[in-house]
């Protein structure tokens, strides 16, 4: 028998959590009511009403009806969960819990949102923005949790469950076909070897064309390739020992980014535009699907990602010991357009990431009388190497000149013929390097009191140390005149040039070697009380201390001049104070599941990451603790049963995140008790599915239908506050329908993500080096297409 023991009763709702197999004699009425629901996201097979904290489940049902393939696709059934990313999906990522993530792109900073796939943590948000194949169910933990998970962090954490092997011989396959020239395969097999050895091996692959063009050549970009294949091997070595290993491979590319257009073009900005040739259309509201790149530069990037993991479980005396050893590797290659607009402006095309990582933890759980406890030890070693380029297209000297009013000014200020000030090709590169180690203890340990009381207490001691070697390097004709003729503070360059001569990003005073050591020490923990009314009720409170280490920022830009050194590349660790109330409960003699909590957080030494830019255009990239950032508010879920055929889920977050009224860094203060970015205050989400089997026929079909509405925000990835960094209200539905046979050994259905092709933005900034721009990112338009699947 391959499947575990106690799992073998039970079955995964489409909420995702896992239920209690209903009878199959029961009367119709009994079939309506909803099963016991058990998560296991507490390390614990437990009652959900036993659980002191606010825990969705998302099953592969659901994902499957709302056509969910890949992590970032979960928002639209998960209220409390954000994520977005800028270009491309191997930069940029951001995952948010109730309004709280760690903003920006910066390789240097960690997730405040971890994310676990079958107990190996994945380091950063880009990193776990993959297709889901095989996903047995998502649990999303609200809150610290590093009494609980190998990493600490502070908004939450994202566990991903694959399925393990069958302990019989079966397989399935999948064939989509969609608009947008969409194809995609999915396979599994799997089964027993031996007695004792069971394996099961899931495949993916998936093409897609783009769905933006260029305004100005109808090139099209978004095109997505991807192939993806997970392996495992569970071996139930004696009547208590199991060992499951795990190999992973996923490899994609994808030709161009998420679109990049511009929502606002000033008088004096399309008057720049218009001396370089036609001028980009400015949308306010997003209508066409284009964008404006320079002619003939590359823009597009490859992923290579790959991995192992053995998991160890051991029954030993009174308890369970379990090892996770995991290594992985992210090789991320990129190219694009960082002005995103006509002009030959700047050009990357030698950008791109390492991440490699190991991992060991081990952790005994066990019952002792009263004591339910739990004691581990987690190990983390990661290196990356990030590589950062700026590139000055052929139009660079040109525009600047424009930019100041005079095409001979940067040549008269700098000593240097016309066309060689800054000359194509020039420009930045900069490598950093980064070796982290993290130790940690945790233990996480619930007492019953009595009957009903039980007070859960965790506590976690973590050691972080980083160290940082940045090789940067320049090319910039112009800056290094001015510094040759007026030294490091640029005196005989005028003031208002300084900043265009020496732009931050491709500024060679910064240029140079520089190392760093950094180490800290932390604790954190959790304290609960769960009382459990009754059978069908219980409440809680909880509190939970979460920590997020510091680091580096990986970009010239956090330099001082004129005594750059690597220390001045540091910000420091975050950490989260977070308090909740809440209830659990079964209604109407079953028919009706509800959960609602209370929830503030308070954030210290927010770690914050933006785009800064001038007056006059030039932008860097900043990273800053800022003093505060809370979030308060409330969550709502239900699920209910209509009918013996229908069921139905409704849930909604409201969501108060601003960075309050401490003295903020003279370059924020604007943001003194302004709400977070992307953070909208509503969220709701719904869903229906209805099941039935077709009279006097083998055949059962199905309808499903969910929305997701979310208020109004402000999504700015540049930390820029008005009207052109807004987002109005919107809604998007997702939908399918399906016939197919009664044994579900075949189903063919038909389905829909955004229904009503709402278009909307996901993320403004500032156009670089174009003052009076406003560029976005908007949310993909409506796809739509047919699946047929087989099993057997």
């Amino acid at each position: 028998m391959l499947v575990p023991a106690g799992l073998a009763q039970a079955q995964v709702s489409e909420s995702g959590q896992v239920e209690t197999a209903p009878d199959s004699s029961q009367a119709p009425d009994e079939a309506r009511r909803l099963g016991a629901v058990t998560v296991t996201a507490t390390r614990r097979t437990q009652d959900i009403l036993d659980v002191p904290v606010a825990v969705s489940n998302i099953g592969a049902e659901q994902m499957e009806r709302s056509g969910i393939s890949d992590v970032k696709q979960l928002t639209s059934i998960a209220p409390s969960l954000d994520i977005t990313n800028t270009i491309g999906e191997s930069y940029g990522a951001v995952i948010r819990v109730r309004g709280i993530g760690t903003s920006g792109s910066n390789p240097g900073l960690e997730s405040a949102t971890g994310v676990y796939v079958d107990g190996v943590y994945r380091s950063r948000s880009n990193l776990a923005l993959n297709d889901m194949p095989g996903v047995e169910r998502v649990e999303l933990l609200r809150g610290p949790q590093g009494t609980l998970f190998g990493k600490n962090t502070t908004a939450g954490v994202l566990n991903v469950v694959t399925a393990k092997p069958s302990d019989v011989f079966e397989g399935s396959a999948a064939v989509t076909a969609g608009n947008l020239g969409l194809t995609r395969f999915d396979g599994t097999i799997e089964g027993p070897l031996t007695d004792t050895l069971g394996g099961r091996l899931d495949i993916m692959t998936m093409d897609r064309d783009g769905y933006t063009e260029s305004e100005f050549t109808g090139e099209a970009f978004g095109a997505r390739e991807r192939v993806q294949a997970r392996g495992q091997l569970y071996w139930e070595a004696s009547d208590t020992v199991d060992v499951r290993l795990i190999a992973d491979y996923t490899d994609k590319s994808e030709d161009g980014s998420n679109f990049l257009v511009y929502r606002s073009i000033t008088p004096a900005a399309e008057t720049l535009l218009g001396q370089f040739g036609p001028v980009p259309t400015a949308q306010e509201d997003i209508k066409d699907y284009y964008t404006t790149p320079t002619d003939g530069r590359d823009w597009g990037q490859t992923v290579l990602d790959r991995g192992i993991s053995a998991e160890v479980n051991w029954e030993v005396g009174p308890g369970t010991l379990t090892s996770i050893t995991a290594w992985r590797k992210f090789d991320a290659d990129r190219s694009f357009d960082p002005d995103a607009g006509p002009v030959d402006l700047l050009y990357d095309d030698r950008d791109g990431e390492v991440f490699e990582s190991f991992s060991q933890e081990v952790r005994y759980q066990g019952v002792a009388g009263d004591l339910d406890y739990l004691v581990g030890v987690f190990y983390a070693n990661d290196k990356i190497e990030s590589r950062d380029s700026y590139t000055f297209g052929a139009d660079l000297e040109t525009w600047l000149g424009l930019l100041v009013g005079s095409d001979t000014l940067f040549s008269a200020v700098t000593g240097l013929p016309a066309g060689s000030v800054f000359p194509e090709g020039g420009g930045a590169y900069d490598v950093f390097k980064q070796d982290g180690e993290s130790v940690a203890l945790f233990t996480h340990n619930t007492y019953q009191v009595s009957e009903k009381l039980s007070l859960t207490g965790g506590l976690r001691f973590t050691v972080d140390e980083k160290s940082l070697d940045a090789d940067l390097t320049s090319d910039n004709p112009a800056c290094e005149a001015a510094i040759a003729s007026g030294g490091d503070g640029l005196s005989t360059t005028p003031a208002g040039l300084r900043g265009l001569v020496c732009i931050p990003n491709f500024d060679t005073r910064r240029d140079g070697r520089y190392t760093d050591n950094r180490s800290e020490e932390e604790f954190s923990g959790v304290l609960s009380a769960l009382y459990r009314v009754n059978r069908d009720l219980s409440t809680y409170a909880s509190y939970s201390r979460g920590y997020k280490s510091g680091g580096y920022q990986f970009d010239r830009g956090g330099l001082i001049i004129p005594n750059p050194s690597g220390d001045q590349l540091e910000f420091d660790p975050e950490f989260a104070d977070a308090y909740e109330l809440g209830l659990k409960g079964v209604f109407l003699d079953g028919l009706v599941r509800a959960n609602l909590a209370l929830f503030y957080t308070e954030l210290t030494d927010y770690q914050f990451s933006y785009v800064q830019a001038s007056a006059s255009g030039e932008t860097q990239r900043v990273v800053a603790n800022l003093p505060q950032l809370t979030s308060q508010g409330v969550e709502v879920e239900t699920a209910f049963s209509p009918t013996e055929n229908l069921s139905m889920n409704f849930a909604a977050t409201y969501q108060d995140a601003d960075f309050g009224e401490e003295a903020f860094p003279t370059s924020l203060s604007y943001l003194e008790d302004r709400g977070n970015f992307n953070a909208p205050k509503w969220t709701l989400v719904s869903s229906a599915n209805y099941d039935r089997d077709l009279p006097g026929t083998s055949l059962r079909s199905f309808a499903y239908l969910d929305a997701r509405w979310q208020s109004k925000s402000n999504v700015s990835f540049s930390a820029s506050v008005g009207p052109t960094h807004e987002q109005e209200a919107y809604a998007t539905f997702n939908g399918r329908v399906g016939l197919g046979s009664q044994s579900e050994s075949w189903t063919l259905e038909v389905w829909g993500r955004n229904l009503t092709d709402e278009n909307a933005w996901a993320m403004t900034g500032a156009g670089t080096l174009q003052p009076g721009t406003v560029q976005g990112y908007g949310i993909e338009p409506r796809t739509y297409g047919a699946t047929l699947r087989v099993t057997w």
